[in-house]
């Protein structure tokens, strides 16, 4: 008889890397558990949409060693201290990454280490080493205590949000991404839970993974609205009427409104101008309607002539 094949789990980095896991190496996250939890599916996609695949290989090698069996806790000690040897005085962009990547996925292990391991490089230090150590621009007293209390490194993990589209896809993203939408932040107020899945049976993934895009662009508190504008007009160019229809559909659902705003007004860019026959082609419209129910169809869509 034949061994019955474990389960394995596909996780997606943000630059398209596609890493293939054994759920027991997957449970090493607390984020990635909450989303397997009871589905029967023998393989799963999971897209992470703020990991890149360089991070994502470390985080995936450390989950790997730490859910050996047969590895005791003390050769995981020895292991974990050659694994964390990163040369944070060359790359201290790397060690951020992994924590960054270990708070979103909810592993208190390598959470704690990268965070030890930044406590080791700083201990000793003034104000002035460490910022020449992690290139931390040299602020004014008001500005530095600002960008202290904004940026205090904490070791509990953020809140994070799993989506599920309506073709069973998976998408996990932060919970202020997720507040882009009204109705996500209505769903999310004064639930207390780390993980909190919700499904969105209207909407399908790859509508889905397009809604995210807008919203983790919005959600950039770095990125000036002028140049978010500029990105609008990139993002909005999808090529295909009924994707344009269902990102209406979906931003109506979500209540997003900048991003309904964008849509509707390119279909009523689209229209402006044309006659109904016109209109009819560009959107593939059956001709039913009478004489006066045209005019009448007319009449109520004047604004998009305006």
């Amino acid at each position: 008889m034949s061994k019955a094949s474990a389960k394995v789990i596909y996780l997606k980095s943000s630059d398209d890397q596609i890493f293939v896991i054994e759920e027991t190496v997957a449970l090493q996250s607390k984020t990635l558990e909450q989303m397997i939890v009871d589905k029967d599916n023998e393989n799963i996609v999971i897209p992470l949409t703020t990991i890149t695949g360089s991070i994502l290989a470390k985080v995936i090698d450390y989950c790997n060693k730490h859910a050996e069996a047969e590895t005791s806790d003390e050769e995981k000690k020895i292991w974990d201290a050659q694994f964390v040897n990163f040369d944070v005085l060359t790359n201290p962009q790397l060690v951020f990454d992994m924590i960054l990547a270990a708070n979103f996925l909810n592993i208190q292990g390598l959470l704690d280490l990268g965070s030890e391991k930044v406590a080791e490089v700083i201990y000793g230090k003034t104000p002035e080493e460490i910022r020449r150590t992690f290139n931390v621009p040299n602020f004014r007293p008001e500005e530095e205590e600002e960008y202290c209390e904004h940026h205090t490194m904490s070791s509990t993990p953020a809140k994070t949000i799993t989506l599920r589209s309506s073709d069973e896809q998976i998408f996990v993203i932060g919970e202020t991404v997720a507040l882009q939408s009204k109705t996500l932040e209505l769903m999310i107020a004064d639930n207390d839970n780390e993980n909190i899945v919700i499904p969105l049976t209207t909407i399908t993934g790859s509508i889905l993974v397009k809604v995210i895009e807008y919203c983790n662009k919005h959600a950039e508190v770095e990125t000036s609205d002028e140049d978010k504008k500029i990105w609008d007009v990139q993002f909005v160019n999808f090529g295909s009427t009924q994707i344009l229809f269902d990102m209406i559909l979906a931003a109506n659902f979500l209540n997003i409104k900048g991003l309904l705003d964008l849509t509707t007004n390119i279909v009523a860019e689209m229209v402006k101008g044309k006659t109904p026959n016109e209109i009819r082609r560009a959107f593939n419209i059956k001709d039913n309607f009478t004489p006066e129910e045209e005019e009448e169809v007319r009449r109520e869509n004047n604004w998009a002539n305006e």
